[in-house]
C-alpha cells in the first residue's frame, strides 16, 4: 500500500494505517521520554540556582507569566506546582515533536542538539523577548550554567529512552538512505 497521499492516476487519498500507527507510537513514546528527561534536566537545573538564591527557569517562568495574567499572582507551593506541570508538558510535548522527527541513527548526537536548540531558541531568543526570563548574558551564571547542562541531560535522557522503547523497526524508522529517501 502507499504511504499517505494521492495514488498516481487516481484522485483520492490512500493511507497506511501501519505508518501512521507507528508515527502515534513514536509520538507516544517522545511524550513518555520527554517527561522522563524533564525530570532528569530539573535534578541537574534547579540545585544551581536554589544554591545561588535564584528561582530555577521553570519557577522564574512561570512567575514571570502569572504576573501577566488578570487576577491575583501565584506564589509559593502553588507557584512551585503550576512551574512543575508545566515544565513537565513542555517537556511531553517537546519529546512527542522529537519522537515524530528524529533519526534512529546518531539518536545521542540528535537528542543532545535537539535539547541545546530548544535551550538556544527559548533562552537567547523567545523567553527574553517576551521578558519571562533576563537574557542569557545578564542573568546570573551559575543559572545559566546549570540550565544548560540540563539541556544537555534533557537531550541525554530523552534519545536514551527513545533507544530503549524503539524494539523492532519499522520501514518508517528506518534511517533515510535505508528506505530509499534521501
Amino acid at each position: 500500500m502507499a504511504p499517505i497521499g494521492t495514488v498516481a492516476g487516481e484522485d483520492k487519498i490512500v493511507v497506511d494505517r501501519n505508518r501512521v500507527g507507528e508515527r502515534l507510537r513514536r509520538v507516544a513514546r517522545g511524550a513518555g521520554a520527554g517527561v522522563a528527561a524533564t525530570l532528569a534536566m530539573s535534578v541537574v537545573q534547579w540545585p544551581g540556582s536554589i544554591a545561588k538564591a535564584r528561582r530555577p527557569p521553570p519557577v522564574e517562568i512561570t512567575k514571570r507569566f502569572s504576573r501577566m495574567r488578570p487576577g491575583r499572582t501565584s506564589q509559593g507551593i502553588e507557584l512551585v506546582s503550576e512551574a512543575v506541570i508545566a515544565h513537565l508538558v513542555f517537556g511531553a510535548a517537546a519529546g512527542a515533536v522529537y519522537g515524530a522527527f528524529a533519526p534512529r541513527a546518531r539518536r545521542i548526537v540528535s537528542g543532545v542538539g535537539y535539547a541545546g536548540t530548544i535551550w538556544g531558541v527559548s533562552y537567547l531568543g523567545v523567553l527574553p523577548t517576551l521578558r519571562l526570563m533576563p537574557a542569557a548574558a545578564r542573568d546570573d551564571r551559575a543559572r545559566q550554567v546549570s540550565n544548560a547542562l540540563a539541556h544537555v541531560a534533557f537531550g541525554l535522557v530523552l534519545a536514551g529512552v527513545m533507544s530503549v522503547t524503539e524494539g523492532e523497526r519499522s520501514a518508517d524508522d528506518a534511517p533515510d538512505h535505508a528506505a530509499g529517501r534521501s
